[in-house]
């Protein structure tokens, strides 16, 4: 059937044909001609609607069955969720940071109801934790009921003041969280980091001891798969009752002294290294009442660190290779100095490490035919890079040359550790057998990563 537009432009042809004088013949041929065009075209359009109306009933179909699939998919990530554990150490010798609403409570606090485990909707469960290696674990509730956290924090509440307080073993606490931190999930230990050794005879043999135990269940860990581990040191006030390691009295008791001051604890938080990078930020953490350091250990995966030849901070001469990026051709030394020097650009951005540790020049080492020494290195703002390292040497130049950035301990695990105990002073920064108990971390990752003891590797390649 003709559309109303077609029959008017027929008539319009008809008339003008007329005008024109042309044998109405031929009129009625032409007329007969774009009546049967017209017709044509409007099947033709009642087919494409046609079409048109099926593909969307199609089309309709397979949202629907998409849509189902999506819903499968969210589902899915939903069963896979992230999971969030905390362990808190409520022995004894956690109960003066808890005397007031000291740092430690909000930090404590801040963490449960970290604003992006909220906006993702992250699960946490809190327990307290305490005793020997048969461990008291007191579940005191989940996220889902809200913050519960603020008013457990009371000795003389059950929930607090529960389990066994005269012990509190690490060891066993490691291997309780390290354990939970599997698939997707994140566990939290919070302690005072000191070991409960109950070793009047040899205590510091005994500290070597627990560190190799410490070392044992890190290993058994790693052993099953990706596993970062954020330890972060904090200060808060203390109001309370110190308990000595060492010091015992003519009843066998641990001696203890009152004390009013800041004192150190710490947080262990475990779990895939991308799923700490994400959550557990060193801006964030820094953020935190009291912090004052932190440090990541992780397995050294295979990680390709862009890096590149930069034309600043270059004392001597040599021309860039267009063959091989990472080559310096027709190297010579600045004659009025006696040395050559050259820098290069590198991507620290997916390494999970402070920037101080970047920048610091004792966490470098150079290998290779000249004596090379790692002048500097600085922040830069470029699109592609984050830092900008300088060597120098003052010996030959020439032949292949490794800078490696090196997997060490920061200063402050040395200087946090200690041996002595005074009986009338406590200080405030330091933790008895600390050290131990961080180099058996430590010796575990080294012993998983197959003892490489480099984060990163550039390589360079200088001629004359």
């Amino acid at each position: 059937m003709l559309n109303l537009w077609g029959i008017i432009s027929i008539i319009k042809y008809y008339k003008y044909m007329k005008r024109k004088n042309i044998k109405i013949q031929n009129v009625s041929y032409i007329v007969i001609s774009l009546i049967i065009s017209f017709v044509l075209f409007s099947c033709e359009g009642r087919n494409r609607r046609n079409s048109e109306d099926n593909d969307k009933n199609t089309q309709s179909s397979t949202d629907k069955d998409t849509l189902a699939i999506d819903s499968d998919t969210i589902q899915n990530k939903l069963n896979n969720k992230t999971k969030v554990y905390f362990y808190i150490e409520n022995s004894a010798s956690i109960f003066g940071y808890i005397n007031g609403f000291t740092d430690y409570i909000d930090v404590v606090n801040e963490l449960a109801a970290m604003p992006k485990f909220e906006e993702n909707n992250i699960e946490r469960e809190y327990y307290f934790i305490n005793g020997r290696k048969d461990l008291k674990v007191n579940y005191i509730g989940s996220s889902k009921e809200g913050n519960i956290l603020v008013d457990k924090f009371n000795k003389s509440k059950n929930a607090y003041n529960s389990g066994d307080v005269s012990a509190s073993d690490l060891n066993t606490m490691f291997q309780l969280a390290l354990q939970k931190a599997s698939d997707n999930d994140i566990s939290i230990l919070i302690s005072d980091g000191i070991y409960d050794i109950k070793d009047k005879r040899a205590p510091k043999a005994a500290l070597v001891t627990e560190g190799k135990n410490t070392r044992t269940q890190f290993i058994n860990r790693l052993s099953q798969g990706d596993l970062q581990t954020i330890l972060v040191k904090l200060q808060s006030d203390f109001n309370g009752k110190y308990y000595f390691v060492t010091k015992y009295n003519a009843k066998g008791r641990q001696k203890y002294i009152k004390i009013k001051q800041k004192r150190p604890y710490y947080i262990w938080i475990f779990g895939k290294s991308e799923l700490l990078n994400e959550y557990f930020t060193d801006e964030y953490l820094s953020s935190l009442k009291g912090f004052n350091d932190l440090v990541r250990f992780l397995k050294n995966e295979k990680t390709n660190i862009p890096y590149e030849i930069s034309n600043k901070e270059n004392i001597g001469r040599f021309d860039f290779d267009r063959d091989n990026p990472k080559m310096l051709k027709n190297v010579s030394f600045n004659e009025r100095d006696n040395i050559f020097q050259f820098s290069f650009k590198v991507d620290y951005s997916t390494l999970p490490f402070p920037n101080e540790y970047f920048t610091n020049v004792e966490n470098y080492e150079c290998i290779g035919t000249g004596k090379y020494n790692v002048k500097k290195i600085v922040n830069i703002n470029d699109k592609k890079y984050t830092h900008l390292i300088t060597v120098y040497t003052k010996t030959s130049p020439y032949g292949k040359l490794s800078v490696n950035l090196k997997n060490v301990l920061p200063d402050w695990i040395e200087k946090t550790s200690t041996l002595e105990e005074n009986e009338t002073k406590v200080d405030e920064s330091t933790t008895f057998g600390f050290k131990f108990l961080i180099d058996g971390i430590s010796e575990a990752y080294i012993y998983m990563n197959k003892g490489n003891k480099y984060i990163a590797t550039f390589e360079f390649i200088l001629t004359k």
